[in-house]
Protein backbone atom coordinates (compact mmCIF):
# COMPACT_ATOMS: atom_id res chain seq x y z
CA UNK A 1 0.00 0.00 0.00
CA UNK A 2 3.03 2.44 0.87
CA UNK A 3 4.91 1.52 -2.17
CA UNK A 4 1.90 2.00 -4.35
CA UNK A 5 1.36 5.41 -2.56
CA UNK A 6 4.97 6.46 -3.07
CA UNK A 7 4.81 5.75 -7.15
CA UNK A 8 1.56 7.78 -7.20
CA UNK A 9 3.09 10.69 -6.13
CA UNK A 10 5.97 10.29 -8.00
CA UNK A 11 4.33 10.23 -11.37
CA UNK A 12 2.20 13.36 -9.95
CA UNK A 13 5.74 15.18 -9.05
CA UNK A 14 7.09 14.23 -12.37
CA UNK A 15 3.66 15.71 -14.06
CA UNK A 16 4.63 18.83 -12.12
CA UNK A 17 8.38 19.09 -12.87
CA UNK A 18 7.23 18.13 -16.53
CA UNK A 19 4.77 21.45 -16.72
CA UNK A 20 7.40 24.15 -14.73
CA UNK A 21 10.01 22.80 -17.22
CA UNK A 22 7.61 23.65 -19.76
CA UNK A 23 6.55 27.07 -17.94
CA UNK A 24 9.57 28.23 -17.53
CA UNK A 25 11.29 26.92 -21.23
CA UNK A 26 8.27 28.81 -22.88
CA UNK A 27 8.56 31.88 -20.32
CA UNK A 28 12.27 32.16 -21.63
CA UNK A 29 11.39 32.00 -25.45
CA UNK A 30 8.87 34.93 -25.13
CA UNK A 31 11.43 36.71 -23.53
CA UNK A 32 12.92 37.82 -26.66
CA UNK A 33 10.14 37.02 -29.68
CA UNK A 34 6.73 38.36 -29.76
CA UNK A 35 3.14 36.47 -29.01
CA UNK A 36 1.60 34.26 -31.30
CA UNK A 37 -1.42 36.88 -32.86
CA UNK A 38 0.64 39.82 -32.43
CA UNK A 39 0.50 41.99 -35.48
CA UNK A 40 2.51 45.12 -35.73
CA UNK A 41 1.67 48.13 -38.25
CA UNK A 42 -1.16 45.36 -39.64
CA UNK A 43 1.71 42.96 -40.04
CA UNK A 44 1.77 39.35 -38.37
CA UNK A 45 4.60 39.60 -36.05
CA UNK A 46 4.20 36.38 -34.33
CA UNK A 47 7.28 34.85 -32.51
CA UNK A 48 9.39 37.00 -34.05
CA UNK A 49 12.13 38.36 -32.24
CA UNK A 50 13.04 42.47 -31.64
CA UNK A 51 15.87 42.61 -33.40
CA UNK A 52 14.25 41.06 -36.65
CA UNK A 53 11.02 43.90 -35.66
CA UNK A 54 13.49 46.40 -35.00
CA UNK A 55 14.84 45.33 -38.95
CA UNK A 56 11.56 45.37 -40.68
CA UNK A 57 10.45 48.73 -39.29
CA UNK A 58 13.47 50.35 -40.37
CA UNK A 59 13.31 49.08 -43.44
CA UNK A 60 9.81 51.08 -43.92
CA UNK A 61 11.77 54.10 -43.05
CA UNK A 62 13.13 55.14 -46.24
CA UNK A 63 14.89 58.04 -47.39
CA UNK A 64 11.68 59.56 -49.57
CA UNK A 65 11.60 63.74 -48.89
CA UNK A 66 8.95 64.97 -46.82
CA UNK A 67 6.44 67.68 -49.15
CA UNK A 68 5.71 70.77 -47.67
CA UNK A 69 3.11 72.59 -48.72
CA UNK A 70 2.48 76.06 -47.84
CA UNK A 71 -1.48 78.21 -47.75
CA UNK A 72 -0.21 79.85 -51.19
CA UNK A 73 0.11 75.67 -52.97
CA UNK A 74 3.98 76.52 -52.71
CA UNK A 75 5.65 73.32 -52.06
CA UNK A 76 8.83 72.55 -50.98
CA UNK A 77 10.78 69.49 -49.76
CA UNK A 78 13.20 68.48 -46.65
CA UNK A 79 15.12 65.20 -45.83
CA UNK A 80 15.81 63.76 -42.65
CA UNK A 81 19.37 63.60 -43.26
CA UNK A 82 19.05 67.78 -44.11
CA UNK A 83 17.51 67.45 -40.08
CA UNK A 84 20.79 66.10 -38.70
CA UNK A 85 18.60 63.12 -37.95
CA UNK A 86 18.02 59.38 -38.59
CA UNK A 87 16.27 56.34 -37.64
CA UNK A 88 16.00 54.54 -34.46
CA UNK A 89 13.77 51.27 -33.41
CA UNK A 90 14.97 49.52 -30.71
CA UNK A 91 13.24 51.88 -28.24
CA UNK A 92 9.58 51.62 -29.41
CA UNK A 93 9.78 48.16 -29.96
CA UNK A 94 11.12 47.15 -26.94
CA UNK A 95 9.18 49.53 -25.21
CA UNK A 96 5.76 46.75 -26.34
CA UNK A 97 7.57 43.53 -25.54
CA UNK A 98 7.72 44.85 -22.54
CA UNK A 99 4.36 45.09 -22.17
CA UNK A 100 4.31 41.03 -23.05
CA UNK A 101 5.58 39.96 -20.47
CA UNK A 102 7.64 36.16 -21.18
CA UNK A 103 6.06 34.39 -17.85
CA UNK A 104 2.53 35.31 -18.67
CA UNK A 105 2.71 33.80 -22.12
CA UNK A 106 -0.75 32.01 -21.07
CA UNK A 107 -2.39 34.85 -21.67
CA UNK A 108 -1.67 34.59 -25.74
CA UNK A 109 -4.71 31.18 -25.68
CA UNK A 110 -7.43 34.37 -25.32
CA UNK A 111 -5.67 37.59 -26.49
CA UNK A 112 -4.24 38.68 -29.46
CA UNK A 113 -2.29 42.18 -29.30
CA UNK A 114 -2.47 44.85 -32.07
CA UNK A 115 0.23 47.78 -32.24
CA UNK A 116 1.06 50.79 -33.92
CA UNK A 117 4.62 51.15 -34.53
CA UNK A 118 7.07 53.55 -36.31
CA UNK A 119 11.09 53.73 -36.41
CA UNK A 120 11.86 57.04 -33.99
CA UNK A 121 13.51 59.61 -35.49
CA UNK A 122 16.15 61.12 -33.86
CA UNK A 123 17.86 64.76 -34.21
CA UNK A 124 20.78 66.81 -34.11
CA UNK A 125 19.04 69.40 -32.42
CA UNK A 126 21.34 72.40 -33.58
CA UNK A 127 21.12 70.71 -37.41
CA UNK A 128 17.38 70.62 -37.28
CA UNK A 129 17.30 74.25 -36.10
CA UNK A 130 19.29 74.86 -38.88
CA UNK A 131 18.09 72.85 -41.50
CA UNK A 132 14.13 74.93 -40.59
CA UNK A 133 15.57 77.83 -40.71
CA UNK A 134 17.50 77.15 -44.48
CA UNK A 135 14.40 76.70 -45.52
CA UNK A 136 11.75 79.36 -47.80
CA UNK A 137 8.79 79.33 -45.59
CA UNK A 138 10.53 80.23 -42.49
CA UNK A 139 11.52 83.10 -44.48
CA UNK A 140 8.04 84.78 -44.90
CA UNK A 141 7.06 86.80 -41.95
CA UNK A 142 4.19 88.74 -43.28
CA UNK A 143 1.99 89.09 -39.83
CA UNK A 144 -1.91 87.86 -40.10
CA UNK A 145 -3.82 90.93 -39.59
CA UNK A 146 -6.90 91.03 -37.20
CA UNK A 147 -10.84 91.60 -38.24
CA UNK A 148 -11.03 95.25 -37.51
CA UNK A 149 -13.64 98.04 -38.08
CA UNK A 150 -12.61 101.34 -39.82
CA UNK A 151 -15.15 104.19 -39.14
CA UNK A 152 -16.04 106.71 -42.23
CA UNK A 153 -18.44 109.53 -42.66
CA UNK A 154 -21.19 107.55 -42.79
CA UNK A 155 -20.37 105.12 -39.69
CA UNK A 156 -18.06 102.27 -40.17
CA UNK A 157 -16.86 99.35 -42.19
CA UNK A 158 -15.82 95.93 -41.53
CA UNK A 159 -12.22 94.68 -42.87
CA UNK A 160 -11.69 90.75 -42.64
CA UNK A 161 -8.99 89.10 -40.99
CA UNK A 162 -5.85 88.69 -43.52
CA UNK A 163 -4.23 85.00 -42.50
CA UNK A 164 -1.04 86.03 -43.24
CA UNK A 165 2.06 84.06 -43.91
CA UNK A 166 3.97 83.70 -40.83
CA UNK A 167 4.66 80.31 -38.96
CA UNK A 168 4.20 79.88 -35.79
CA UNK A 169 7.66 77.97 -34.72
CA UNK A 170 7.11 76.06 -32.42
CA UNK A 171 3.76 74.43 -33.52
CA UNK A 172 5.92 73.97 -37.15
CA UNK A 173 8.60 72.22 -35.48
CA UNK A 174 6.39 69.66 -33.97
CA UNK A 175 4.29 69.22 -36.98
CA UNK A 176 8.08 68.40 -38.69
CA UNK A 177 8.69 65.85 -36.42
CA UNK A 178 5.52 64.01 -36.05
CA UNK A 179 5.69 63.76 -39.96
CA UNK A 180 9.13 62.05 -39.76
CA UNK A 181 7.69 60.10 -36.68
CA UNK A 182 4.47 58.79 -38.62
CA UNK A 183 6.51 58.22 -41.89
CA UNK A 184 4.16 60.71 -43.79
CA UNK A 185 5.22 61.84 -47.01
CA UNK A 186 3.27 64.94 -46.83
CA UNK A 187 2.53 68.46 -44.72
CA UNK A 188 0.12 70.69 -45.35
CA UNK A 189 1.08 73.65 -43.08
CA UNK A 190 -2.72 75.14 -43.28
CA UNK A 191 -4.09 72.20 -42.24
CA UNK A 192 -2.16 71.47 -39.47
CA UNK A 193 -2.08 74.74 -37.66
CA UNK A 194 1.14 75.36 -38.38
CA UNK A 195 0.54 79.22 -38.78
CA UNK A 196 0.00 82.36 -37.01
CA UNK A 197 -3.61 83.06 -36.55
CA UNK A 198 -5.44 86.08 -36.57
CA UNK A 199 -6.74 86.56 -32.84
CA UNK A 200 -9.68 88.13 -33.76
CA UNK A 201 -12.22 87.14 -36.63
CA UNK A 202 -15.04 88.55 -38.26
CA UNK A 203 -17.00 85.55 -37.78
CA UNK A 204 -15.82 85.40 -33.52
CA UNK A 205 -19.09 85.69 -31.53
CA UNK A 206 -17.43 88.50 -29.10
CA UNK A 207 -16.38 90.72 -33.18
CA UNK A 208 -20.24 90.18 -34.27
CA UNK A 209 -21.96 91.14 -30.88
CA UNK A 210 -19.15 94.09 -30.92
CA UNK A 211 -20.12 95.36 -34.60
CA UNK A 212 -24.09 94.67 -33.66
CA UNK A 213 -23.16 96.84 -30.77
CA UNK A 214 -22.39 99.63 -33.11
CA UNK A 215 -24.57 99.02 -35.55
CA UNK A 216 -27.29 100.29 -33.01
CA UNK A 217 -25.05 103.28 -31.88
CA UNK A 218 -25.02 104.35 -35.47
CA UNK A 219 -28.46 103.91 -35.89
CA UNK A 220 -29.18 106.88 -33.55
CA UNK A 221 -30.58 109.73 -34.74
CA UNK A 222 -30.66 112.59 -32.22
CA UNK A 223 -32.07 116.09 -33.04
CA UNK A 224 -31.47 118.76 -29.97
CA UNK A 225 -34.88 120.92 -30.63
CA UNK A 226 -33.33 123.72 -29.24
CA UNK A 227 -33.14 127.51 -29.99
CA UNK A 228 -33.82 128.56 -33.74
CA UNK A 229 -32.15 125.85 -35.80
CA UNK A 230 -32.12 121.83 -34.24
CA UNK A 231 -28.99 120.74 -33.27
CA UNK A 232 -28.59 116.99 -35.74
CA UNK A 233 -25.95 114.17 -34.01
CA UNK A 234 -24.11 112.98 -36.98
CA UNK A 235 -22.47 110.18 -37.47
CA UNK A 236 -19.00 111.70 -37.26
CA UNK A 237 -19.83 113.11 -34.30
CA UNK A 238 -20.48 109.60 -32.71
CA UNK A 239 -17.09 108.45 -33.89
CA UNK A 240 -15.88 110.58 -31.72
CA UNK A 241 -17.12 109.06 -28.42
CA UNK A 242 -16.34 105.74 -29.66
CA UNK A 243 -12.97 104.29 -28.38
CA UNK A 244 -12.02 101.13 -30.64
CA UNK A 245 -9.21 98.58 -29.55
CA UNK A 246 -8.18 94.98 -29.69
CA UNK A 247 -11.47 94.11 -31.33
CA UNK A 248 -13.60 95.94 -28.90
CA UNK A 249 -15.85 99.03 -28.90
CA UNK A 250 -16.65 101.06 -25.78
CA UNK A 251 -19.06 104.21 -25.68
CA UNK A 252 -16.76 107.18 -23.53
CA UNK A 253 -19.16 109.03 -21.95
CA UNK A 254 -16.76 111.65 -20.72
CA UNK A 255 -17.09 112.06 -24.17
CA UNK A 256 -20.14 112.83 -24.00
CA UNK A 257 -20.12 114.91 -21.56
CA UNK A 258 -18.01 117.43 -23.20
CA UNK A 259 -20.16 117.62 -26.29
CA UNK A 260 -23.15 118.49 -23.96
CA UNK A 261 -20.61 121.09 -21.85
CA UNK A 262 -20.62 122.77 -25.26
CA UNK A 263 -24.33 122.54 -26.20
CA UNK A 264 -24.79 124.13 -22.87
CA UNK A 265 -21.90 126.45 -23.29
CA UNK A 266 -23.96 127.44 -27.11
CA UNK A 267 -27.26 127.11 -25.50
CA UNK A 268 -27.58 128.53 -22.25
CA UNK A 269 -27.55 131.83 -23.24
CA UNK A 270 -30.64 131.54 -25.48
CA UNK A 271 -32.32 128.69 -23.39
CA UNK A 272 -35.37 130.72 -23.35
CA UNK A 273 -36.20 129.31 -26.27
CA UNK A 274 -38.60 126.64 -26.43
CA UNK A 275 -40.10 123.94 -29.22
CA UNK A 276 -43.79 123.58 -29.18
CA UNK A 277 -45.73 121.44 -31.86
CA UNK A 278 -48.46 123.55 -33.12
CA UNK A 279 -52.34 122.02 -33.71
CA UNK A 280 -52.02 123.11 -37.31
CA UNK A 281 -48.80 124.77 -37.97
CA UNK A 282 -46.01 122.14 -36.74
CA UNK A 283 -42.67 123.31 -34.80
CA UNK A 284 -42.59 126.32 -33.23
CA UNK A 285 -39.64 128.06 -31.81
CA UNK A 286 -40.93 129.70 -28.24
CA UNK A 287 -39.74 132.30 -25.61
CA UNK A 288 -40.40 131.34 -22.43
CA UNK A 289 -40.92 134.23 -19.93
CA UNK A 290 -41.16 132.66 -16.66
CA UNK A 291 -38.11 130.65 -16.40
CA UNK A 292 -34.44 131.07 -17.57
CA UNK A 293 -33.52 127.87 -18.73
CA UNK A 294 -30.09 126.38 -18.01
CA UNK A 295 -29.35 122.45 -19.35
CA UNK A 296 -28.39 120.58 -16.88
CA UNK A 297 -25.38 118.98 -18.11
CA UNK A 298 -25.08 115.98 -15.92
CA UNK A 299 -28.68 115.01 -16.72
CA UNK A 300 -28.27 115.20 -19.90
CA UNK A 301 -24.84 113.29 -20.70
CA UNK A 302 -26.76 110.43 -19.04
CA UNK A 303 -29.76 110.73 -21.32
CA UNK A 304 -28.06 111.13 -24.21
CA UNK A 305 -25.57 108.03 -23.75
CA UNK A 306 -28.52 105.97 -22.94
CA UNK A 307 -30.15 107.83 -26.14
CA UNK A 308 -27.44 106.51 -28.42
CA UNK A 309 -27.15 103.20 -26.47
CA UNK A 310 -31.12 102.23 -27.70
CA UNK A 311 -30.29 103.82 -31.15
CA UNK A 312 -32.90 105.16 -33.69
CA UNK A 313 -34.36 108.02 -34.52
CA UNK A 314 -35.06 110.84 -31.45
CA UNK A 315 -36.16 114.66 -31.12
CA UNK A 316 -35.29 115.60 -27.58
CA UNK A 317 -34.65 118.92 -25.47
CA UNK A 318 -32.21 119.08 -23.23
CA UNK A 319 -32.81 118.58 -19.58
CA UNK A 320 -32.80 122.06 -17.84
CA UNK A 321 -32.19 123.44 -14.54
CA UNK A 322 -35.09 125.39 -13.52
CA UNK A 323 -33.96 127.94 -10.61
CA UNK A 324 -37.19 129.18 -10.04
CA UNK A 325 -41.34 128.70 -10.25
CA UNK A 326 -42.80 125.23 -11.08
CA UNK A 327 -40.57 123.33 -13.36
CA UNK A 328 -42.25 120.72 -15.88
CA UNK A 329 -38.66 118.59 -16.43
CA UNK A 330 -37.34 119.51 -19.94
CA UNK A 331 -41.18 119.14 -21.87
CA UNK A 332 -43.70 121.56 -22.05
CA UNK A 333 -45.79 118.81 -21.98
CA UNK A 334 -49.06 117.52 -23.17
CA UNK A 335 -51.02 119.94 -21.00
CA UNK A 336 -51.74 123.41 -22.05
CA UNK A 337 -53.36 125.94 -23.51
CA UNK A 338 -52.72 126.89 -27.25
CA UNK A 339 -53.24 130.48 -28.82
CA UNK A 340 -52.84 130.73 -32.75
CA UNK A 341 -53.40 134.18 -32.83
CA UNK A 342 -53.02 134.14 -36.54
CA UNK A 343 -55.70 131.97 -36.68
CA UNK A 344 -57.63 133.55 -33.75
CA UNK A 345 -58.56 130.12 -32.45
CA UNK A 346 -57.78 128.57 -29.16
CA UNK A 347 -57.30 124.99 -28.25
CA UNK A 348 -57.30 123.56 -24.62
CA UNK A 349 -55.41 120.27 -24.00
CA UNK A 350 -55.09 117.67 -20.96
CA UNK A 351 -52.83 114.84 -20.95
CA UNK A 352 -52.68 115.22 -24.50
CA UNK A 353 -56.24 114.87 -25.53
CA UNK A 354 -58.07 118.20 -26.79
CA UNK A 355 -60.80 119.28 -24.32
CA UNK A 356 -62.42 122.09 -26.00
CA UNK A 357 -61.31 124.52 -28.64
CA UNK A 358 -62.82 128.69 -29.24
CA UNK A 359 -62.40 131.60 -31.55
CA UNK A 360 -60.82 134.42 -29.68
CA UNK A 361 -59.99 138.16 -30.06
CA UNK A 362 -56.80 138.78 -29.17
CA UNK A 363 -54.62 142.35 -29.09
CA UNK A 364 -55.03 145.04 -31.49
CA UNK A 365 -52.09 144.93 -33.41
CA UNK A 366 -53.27 148.25 -35.44
CA UNK A 367 -52.63 149.98 -32.17
CA UNK A 368 -49.62 147.92 -31.42
CA UNK A 369 -51.34 146.44 -28.65
CA UNK A 370 -50.70 143.04 -29.90
CA UNK A 371 -50.65 140.15 -27.51
CA UNK A 372 -46.95 138.74 -27.12
CA UNK A 373 -46.00 135.40 -28.90
CA UNK A 374 -44.62 133.70 -25.48
CA UNK A 375 -44.43 130.75 -23.92
CA UNK A 376 -45.70 131.81 -20.21
CA UNK A 377 -48.32 130.22 -17.14
CA UNK A 378 -51.54 130.73 -15.47
CA UNK A 379 -50.18 131.72 -12.26
CA UNK A 380 -54.04 132.91 -10.83
CA UNK A 381 -57.24 132.31 -11.56
CA UNK A 382 -60.34 134.80 -10.31
CA UNK A 383 -64.33 135.02 -10.12
CA UNK A 384 -65.89 138.59 -10.84
CA UNK A 385 -62.75 141.01 -11.60
CA UNK A 386 -62.44 144.31 -13.09
CA UNK A 387 -60.04 145.20 -15.38
CA UNK A 388 -58.53 148.47 -15.61
CA UNK A 389 -56.43 150.35 -17.89
CA UNK A 390 -55.35 154.30 -18.50
CA UNK A 391 -58.57 154.60 -21.03
CA UNK A 392 -60.31 151.55 -19.90
CA UNK A 393 -62.70 149.63 -17.23
CA UNK A 394 -63.97 145.95 -18.00
CA UNK A 395 -66.15 143.79 -15.67
CA UNK A 396 -65.21 140.17 -16.21
CA UNK A 397 -66.67 136.89 -14.95
CA UNK A 398 -63.44 134.83 -15.30
CA UNK A 399 -59.94 135.83 -15.08
CA UNK A 400 -56.50 133.70 -15.84
CA UNK A 401 -53.31 135.73 -16.07
CA UNK A 402 -50.20 134.18 -17.47
CA UNK A 403 -48.49 137.20 -18.08
CA UNK A 404 -48.10 140.07 -16.55
CA UNK A 405 -50.99 142.11 -17.07
CA UNK A 406 -52.29 139.64 -19.68
CA UNK A 407 -55.00 137.27 -19.43
CA UNK A 408 -57.71 135.21 -20.72
CA UNK A 409 -61.27 136.49 -20.06
CA UNK A 410 -64.96 136.50 -20.69
CA UNK A 411 -66.16 139.63 -23.42
CA UNK A 412 -69.30 139.84 -23.00
CA UNK A 413 -69.26 142.95 -24.78
CA UNK A 414 -68.24 141.06 -28.16
CA UNK A 415 -70.72 140.00 -30.98
CA UNK A 416 -68.14 137.91 -32.81
CA UNK A 417 -64.57 136.31 -32.36
CA UNK A 418 -62.33 134.85 -34.66
CA UNK A 419 -61.24 136.05 -37.92
CA UNK A 420 -59.18 139.36 -38.39
CA UNK A 421 -61.20 141.47 -35.73
CA UNK A 422 -58.25 141.58 -33.97
CA UNK A 423 -56.15 143.66 -36.34
CA UNK A 424 -58.56 146.97 -35.79
CA UNK A 425 -60.76 145.83 -33.02
CA UNK A 426 -58.87 143.63 -31.06
CA UNK A 427 -58.39 143.37 -27.24
CA UNK A 428 -55.80 145.24 -25.09
CA UNK A 429 -53.65 142.60 -24.84
CA UNK A 430 -55.72 139.83 -23.39
CA UNK A 431 -57.46 136.90 -25.12
CA UNK A 432 -61.08 137.68 -25.67
CA UNK A 433 -62.97 134.60 -24.62
CA UNK A 434 -67.07 133.91 -25.75
CA UNK A 435 -69.00 133.97 -22.43
CA UNK A 436 -70.35 131.01 -23.22
CA UNK A 437 -67.32 128.83 -22.98
CA UNK A 438 -65.32 130.56 -20.72
CA UNK A 439 -66.64 128.59 -17.75
CA UNK A 440 -65.02 125.52 -19.26
CA UNK A 441 -61.85 126.92 -19.64
CA UNK A 442 -61.82 128.48 -16.19
CA UNK A 443 -62.73 124.94 -15.22
CA UNK A 444 -59.65 122.95 -16.93
CA UNK A 445 -56.89 124.95 -16.32
CA UNK A 446 -54.52 125.10 -13.76
CA UNK A 447 -51.71 127.05 -11.80
CA UNK A 448 -48.56 126.71 -13.63
CA UNK A 449 -50.32 125.26 -16.35
CA UNK A 450 -48.42 126.40 -19.64
CA UNK A 451 -50.11 128.94 -22.20
CA UNK A 452 -48.31 128.97 -25.57
CA UNK A 453 -49.42 131.98 -27.79
CA UNK A 454 -48.05 132.50 -31.39
CA UNK A 455 -48.79 134.22 -34.53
Amino acid sequence: MNMQRIRKNRWVFGIIMAAAAVYLGLSVFFMDRFFPGTRVNGEDCSFQEVSKVEEWLLSLAGTAPLTLVERDGTEEELTLEELGGHYEARHEVLRVKRSQNGFLWPRMLWRQDQYELYPEPVFDEELFQQGLNNLECTQKNMSPRDARVIFTDSGYRVEEEQEGAKLNRERFENAIRQAFAQLDTEVNLEESGCYEEPSVRSSDQDFQAMTAQLDCWFSARVTYEIGEEPVELTARQLQKWIRYSDGKAELQTEKIGEFIDELADTYDGESAKRVFYSTRRGRIVLTDRRHKWIIDREAETKALTACVQEGGVIKREPYYQVPEGPSMGSEIGDTYVEVDMGAQHLWVYREGKLVLETDVVTGNTGLSRGTPGILAYVYSKERNRVLRGPDYESFVKYWVPFYRGYGIHDASWRGSFGGSIYKTNGSHGCVNIPPSVMPLIFENVELGMPVITYY
